[in-house]
């Protein structure tokens, strides 16, 4: 995979790789992990947060879409054994834009010496919402510097 050249200026400008990595560290709790949790709780947490969701249960993920100027971004939310994997789609004029995937794989596709970074984990929907909400700033930063 690689990461279309005009999405990567506005990451390095976030400064995506020490955010994400700040985000995981901060989110990688002792066990036990909540394994299991109820999709309409999760869905009802992201409404708070002001994000329209769908859980798609073929997939098992959770995915937020939104059009910003031309631009249809798209993030998805896997949570599977505690753990949070947080995965970006966008298009552009009905065209996807090569990002690359799951964000530890954008980090790496930015920085090829990033290393493995692995993914926020959660031990409850408190510490769930903590890392969506920081994950929606994002988003919304990366966004506004498109």
């Amino acid at each position: 995979m690689e990461l279309a050249e005009r999405l990567r200026g506005p990451l390095v400008t976030i400064d995506f790789v020490r955010r994400y990595r700040s985000l995981a560290a901060a989110a990688r709790g002792a066990e036990p992990y909540l394994s299991a949790y109820d999709s309409a709780a999760v869905v009802a947490l992201l409404r708070e947060l002001g994000r329209v969701a769908r859980y798609d249960r073929r997939e098992s993920f959770f995915k937020i879409v939104e059009e910003v100027a031309g631009f249809r971004f798209q993030l998805n939310i896997s949570i599977k054994y505690g753990i949070v994997e947080l995965i970006w789609d966008v298009l552009e004029g009905g065209q996807r834009l090569s990002l690359g995937g799951p964000w530890g794989l954008v980090c790496a596709l930015i920085d090829e010496n990033v290393g493995r970074i692995p993914p926020p984990n959660f031990r409850s929907y408190e510490e769930l919402r903590a890392i969506v909400r920081e994950a929606l700033t994002f988003t919304m930063t990366s966004r506004a510097s498109s």
